[in-house]
């Protein structure tokens, strides 16, 4: 092995290495059926059409998708984003090597094998996710950082800058790592810079800051068009639930298991010591490691966290474990890390076989996905699908049916780039199949998960908007004045058919939370706004009606209503 190894440059090791992990990764990328996500960016791309931005994130992984989505199936979705890894990888090995320039092969081998070893690279290295790009962005964000760091110039501010808004064309978490090395670079261009560069410094700070802004302001104009929806999704929207303990256990045990428990005690050994002529790229890395586990601890007092949103995290911890391997391990703590590292190779492949082969028939989104489309396709017949609350199945309903479907987000779920559609207003008054959740209705498409309903006259009302007026309560009743604006060309009217209500809920987060309901006798004329009075019956409700945010929503089919007003505190209504 040492004699076929000697061959090759460390830096070509790395690189056929990664030639290897890439093909691997394609192999699964065109047999392994779509992630809910992949489908949800894929119709972004191809049923939606590019844009500067969508409801839950930046564009970057719509326009990688986009690229090669005219090659069939799984494979074209996905083979953008599968090479964005080798190539991140190896501009790692690339900027760690330029600050050891003599590293052994055996040094080449074991970077592979640790970054292999990363549970979190490797399913971020094969799904068509927004996180690839984003590692991509990033490494090339340190190189760039790096680079201003050791040649301070204008033009490298300004490739600092183009990093900076690639990171923010990816994910907006991203500004997790450009704000702590923005900090670090202030700091030590200002404590160990020459005289000559700390006067520069500002100069460069600005060039990085004017060329990110300028190639940022597409993104911007775009986020102010859609009134911000983003935004104040991510930072309000999503963490509306009461806080439980169980959310920062969860985030710490997820934190665990997705760097890899085994390279816990090796990551200590590594970064307890320090050399003075690394203190930059160290500091650096150690910094942002650290920022970002802090950053989302501190979140998850907040709310649920999702493992990957500490993805970035991986970059410096596989440079900090291959710096600890080169020139901090003592021999046996290196003999013990290569056998930690052949281990959890081991257990990654044999992960890869078992997602490959699905051995258990498990049922999650990476399988059963083309089957249950089908069945859902042979049930509809040619009727349209409408699927309430599950904003991913009909992306890849149309994806494995290329039939019509679309999704309408239920009042107390999150909503989703189905917004900015015209959603089922195409199928008014059509024979429509709508996939429901399962308290609703005994029906079950065959062979599948999925409950549905059968509407002979489909009335759509998801783009109905209703703003409360004027509203009061006493001990059993809320009364509320509301503007109703139809946007149909069509009138809204109630009917033994369609059973039209307007329902009060005090939360949009989960069902069990009370709701009540209020006959609408009013008719709502085609394009056109009226005002309306109702009586809500409180029940349960009248000891949180004051307390939490409550929202309107207009019902027809006897399905769960959408989203037809924002939440609101019932003190910030006008009283008659």
């Amino acid at each position: 092995m040492k004699a076929f190894l000697n061959r090759f440059s460390p830096s070509l090791i790395v690189a056929i290495a990664l030639l290897l992990w890439l093909l691997l990764n394609l192999v699964l990328a065109g047999t392994v059926e779509l992630a809910n996500d992949e489908a949800y960016y894929w119709w972004w791309a191809t049923g939606y059409g590019l844009d500067w931005g969508y409801f839950d994130h930046p564009p970057a992984v719509a326009c990688l998708i986009w690229l090669t989505h005219w090659i069939p199936g799984e494979f074209g979705v996905r083979l953008a984003t599968t090479i964005l890894q080798p190539l991140y990888l190896f501009l790692l090995w690339y900027i760690w090597q330029s600050f050891n320039p003599k590293p052994s092969k055996a040094t080449a081998l074991v970077f592979v094998a640790l970054a292999f070893s990363v549970p979190l690279l490797q399913l971020y290295g094969l799904l068509a996710l927004p996180d690839a790009p984003l590692l991509f962005s990033s490494t090339l964000f340190l190189w760039a950082l790096l680079r201003l760091w050791r040649k301070p110039s204008a033009i490298n501010a300004v490739i600092v800058g183009v990093a900076t808004a690639l990171i923010g064309y990816c994910k907006y978490q991203g500004i997790i790592m450009v704000a702590t090395a923005f900090v670090l670079y202030l700091i030590h261009s200002i404590r160990y810079s020459t005289p000559s560069v700390r006067r520069k410094v500002f100069l460069y700070v600005a060039l990085w800051l004017v060329a990110a802004l300028l190639l940022y302001v597409p993104h911007i104009l775009w986020l102010y068009k859609h009134d911000w929806d983003p935004l104040r999704y991510h930072l309000q929207e999503r963490s509306t639930l009461p806080y439980k303990p169980s959310f920062t256990i969860e985030y710490l045990i997820n934190l665990v298991v997705v760097f890899n428990p085994l390279l816990l005690w090796f990551l200590y050994r590594a970064v307890r010591h320090r050399k003075k002529n690394r203190e930059v790229q160290y500091s650096l890395m150690t910094w942002v490691l650290l920022v970002y586990i802090l950053f989302f601890f501190v979140a998850s007092f907040r709310g649920r966290t999702q493992p990957q949103w500490t993805l970035v995290a991986a970059l410096p911890l596989v440079w900090l474990l291959i710096d600890g391997y080169n020139d901090k391990f003592s021999e046996k703590t290196r003999k013990t890390f290569r056998i930690v590292l052949y281990v959890s190779v081991g257990v990654m492949l044999c992960a890869r076989l078992f997602l490959l082969l699905n051995p258990l028939n498990l049922k999650g989104e990476l399988w059963n996905n083309r089957k249950n489309c089908e069945a859902i396709a042979a049930m509809a017949q040619d009727r349209p699908v409408v699927v309430l609350h599950n904003y991913t199945l009909p992306c890849k309903y149309i994806f494995y049916t290329n039939r019509e479907a679309c999704c309408i987000p239920v009042y107390y779920e999150r909503d989703s780039q189905w917004r900015y559609t015209l959603g089922d207003s195409a199928y008014a008054f059509k024979p429509t199949l709508v996939i429901v959740q399962e308290w609703l209705s005994d029906k079950v498409v065959p062979n599948t998960p999925f409950h549905c309903i059968e509407i002979d006259r489909y009335l759509p009302l998801s783009r109905v908007r209703i703003e409360p007026v004027a509203a009061t309560t006493d001990d059993t009743s809320l009364y509320a004045t509301l503007l109703i604006t139809n946007p149909y060309p069509y009138d809204i009217s109630p009917s033994a058919d369609n059973g039209l209500q307007l329902r009060l809920s005090t939360m949009i987060t989960s069902r069990d939370e009370a709701n009540t309901s209020s006959a609408l006798t009013d008719t709502i004329p085609a394009n056109s706004k009226k005002t309306v009075t109702c009586c809500f019956k409180l029940g349960r409700m009248a000891e949180s009606i004051h307390s939490k945010p409550i929202r309107f929503c207009i019902q027809a089919n006897g399905v769960t209503p959408s989203h037809n007003s924002s939440p609101v505190q019932l003190d910030k209504i006008a009283h008659e």
